[in-house]
């Protein structure tokens, strides 16, 4: 893991705001991508279960939040706005079959 210090404003180093970028092998999933100073993904991340279900994108205090990519070894995948680990906002889902749904996402469901 490497690690730089941000200046913090009075022009000293805080260990709070500590960025730094790893790649980690758990017994439940591999992570790679930036974590801030407690350890948590914060920024661009990459994560990748064991039973094959992969994310990649924003990530803020250790869940993913924003926008990224969810994968699944059924071939689904979404693509779109995610917050506290969940689907939520706009996105756009792919079945293993096709189907298309492209629209609203609040706390994991469709949601319109």
């Amino acid at each position: 893991m490497t690690s730089t210090p941000s200046p913090h404003p009075s022009g000293t180093h805080s260990t709070h705001l500590i960025h730094a970028t790893a790649e980690i092998s758990l017994s439940t999933c591999f992570c790679s991508g930036e974590y801030d100073g407690l350890g948590r993904r914060s920024g661009l991340g990459h994560q990748v279960w064991h039973d094959g279900v992969e994310f990649a994108g924003d990530f803020k205090a250790g869940l993913a939040q924003g926008y990224g990519r969810e994968a699944y070894p059924d071939g689904s995948i979404y693509l779109g706005q995610m917050k506290a680990n969940a689907r939520h906002g706009i996105g756009k889902y792919t079945s293993p079959t096709g189907v298309v749904y492209i629209g609203e996402w609040f706390e994991g469901m469709r949601h319109g």
